[in-house]
C-alpha cells in the first residue's frame, strides 16, 4: 500500500489586493523527498512557501487546500535571522527549546547539530564574527535542532559566493542522506534545483502556475561537483534551461500585451 504524501497542496490560489499571485497550484511531497521549485522572479515561489507555513499576511486571499501530516515544520529564510546577542551555540539551542526540550539537554543537541554542519569550533562566537556561509549553516543547524518533519528553504544560499554555495550544496545532500529529512527548496538557479532535488517543479508567472515537472532518477550519493560534471546532469540542465526560457518568453509576451492594453486605455 502506497504511503500518503507528507504534504498535499490542491488547487491553491493566493491573491493580494485583487492581484492573483498563485493560480490553482497542486503538488505533493513524499516523506524523504527534496522538492526543488524554480521559476522567474515574481512567480510566487516564496508566496507558496509562506502559504504552506501559514505565514501569509492577513490581507492575502487564499483558496484551496493544504494538508500537512507531519506536525512540526521548519523554515530557513534567505537571511539567517540569527539573534546577534546569542552565540552560535545559543542560537542553535533555540531550535531545541521551541520543541520543548528541557534546559540541560539543549546544549548537547545544539553541539550535535553544529558538529553535523561542520561548525563545532565556533560555538562561542557571535553572528557578527561569522561569515555569511557560516551563519547560514548555523541557521540550518537551528532548524534541524527543532526536528521538523518538513524543512522549507527559501533561497538560503543566494547571498554566498559560488565556492561557498557548492560546499553548502554538499552539506544539504549529506544531511538529506543521513537524516532522511523531507525538504522543499526554492531557488532562482536551475542547476541548484537539479543538484539538490529529487524532483523539480517549474512555475510560470503572472499568475504563478505549475508549468512543468521533472523527476530526477540519478543517485545523490555523489558530491555536488561530481553530479554537476555527469552527462545526465548536463542533459537535464539543458532541458530545464530550455523550459525556463519558454516560461520567460511567455511571461514577456504577456507583460508586453498588458502594457499595450494599458496604453490603449490611457490613450
Amino acid at each position: 500500500m502506497t504511503e500518503p504524501p507528507l504534504l498535499q497542496v490542491e488547487n491553491l490560489s493566493v491573491a493580494f489586493g485583487g492581484r492573483q499571485v498563485l493560480d490553482r497550484i497542486s503538488l505533493s511531497v513524499r516523506e524523504g523527498e527534496l522538492l526543488s521549485i524554480v521559476g522567474p522572479s515574481g512567480c510566487g515561489k516564496s508566496t507558496l512557501l509562506n502559504a504552506i507555513s501559514e505565514l501569509l499576511v492577513a490581507e492575502a486571499k487564499v483558496e484551496g487546500r493544504i494538508d500537512f501530516k507531519g506536525g512540526r515544520l521548519g523554515y530557513m529564510f534567505q537571511r539567517d535571522a540569527l539573534l546577534p546577542w546569542y552565540t552560535a551555540l545559543r542560537n542553535v539551542q533555540l531550535g531545541a527549546q521551541m520543541r520543548g526540550v528541557r534546559g540541560p539537554q539543549r546544549p548537547q543537541i545544539a553541539r550535535k547539530w553544529l558538529e553535523r554542519v561542520h561548525l563545532h569550533d565556533v560555538e562561542a562566537q557571535y553572528p557578527a564574527q561569522l561569515s555569511i556561509g557560516m551563519r547560514q549553516r548555523v541557521s540550518l543547524a537551528r532548524v534541524l535542532a527543532y526536528d521538523p518533519a518538513l524543512i522549507l528553504l527559501d533561497e538560503p544560499f543566494v547571498a554566498v559566493d559560488a565556492f561557498t554555495r557548492l560546499s553548502l550544496h554538499d552539506l544539504v545532500l549529506e544531511l538529506r542522506r543521513t537524516t532522511g529529512k523531507t525538504m522543499i527548496v526554492v531557488t532562482h538557479d536551475p542547476d541548484e534545483a537539479l543538484l539538490l532535488g529529487t524532483r523539480v517543479i517549474v512555475l510560470e508567472r503572472n499568475p504563478g502556475r505549475v508549468h512543468a515537472e521533472f523527476d530526477l532518477d540519478w543517485s545523490h550519493d555523489r558530491s555536488a561537483e561530481e553530479l554537476r560534471r555527469s552527462d545526465e546532469f548536463a542533459a537535464m540542465s539543458k532541458q530545464l534551461w530550455g523550459t525556463l526560457l519558454e516560461v520567460g518568453a511567455a511571461a514577456s509576451a504577456r507583460d508586453t500585451g498588458e502594457a499595450k492594453a494599458v496604453g490603449a486605455a490611457a490613450g
